[in-house]
């Protein structure tokens, strides 16, 4: 009886070390999100409006995986992908900074910069990836958060 018991504890043990190591891996995945933020560098603020698409990029085509707009803050009001749909590869976040400005009234119709094609990759994609990005109608700066 006695090896019993420890046999129990044993493999309770080992069981209680999976379960611990499956929480932490679905609490990293869970945690793992892909956001960014979009400055208005004439105004010095978020540019709220701004409308985009995210893409998983293939060697033949891009897949859209998602299209909206920016908020007050200028993200969004969730990650820019579901963080259980999160993997490693390459991305493009498309930001139509042409038709902010124009309707802000700080540029002319068809900027300089219409579309803004931002390509990234991930390579962790159990670690959460911010994107910063600085943009006037005529210049543009991306920084990883």
């Amino acid at each position: 009886m006695q090896s019993g018991k420890l046999y129990e504890l044993f493999s309770f043990g080992q069981a209680a070390g999976v379960i611990g190591r499956w929480n932490k891996c679905m609490l990293s995945a869970m945690t793992a999100t892909l956001s960014a933020t979009i400055i208005d560098q004439i105004t010095q603020r978020p540019a709220e409006g701004v409308r985009f698409q995210i893409y998983w990029v293939e060697p033949h085509a891009d897949v859209l995986l998602r299209s909206g707009c920016t908020n007050r803050q200028g993200t969004t009001d969730t990650p820019l992908l579901d963080p259980m749909k999160m993997s490693a590869g390459e991305y493009r976040l498309v930001l139509h900074m042409g038709d902010y400005f124009e309707d802000a009234g700080l540029a002319k119709p068809r900027a300089f910069l219409d579309r803004l094609p931002v390509t990234f990759l991930i390579e962790d994609a159990s670690k959460p990836t911010h994107i910063q990005i600085s943009v006037s109608p005529t210049a543009y700066t991306v920084e990883r958060g």
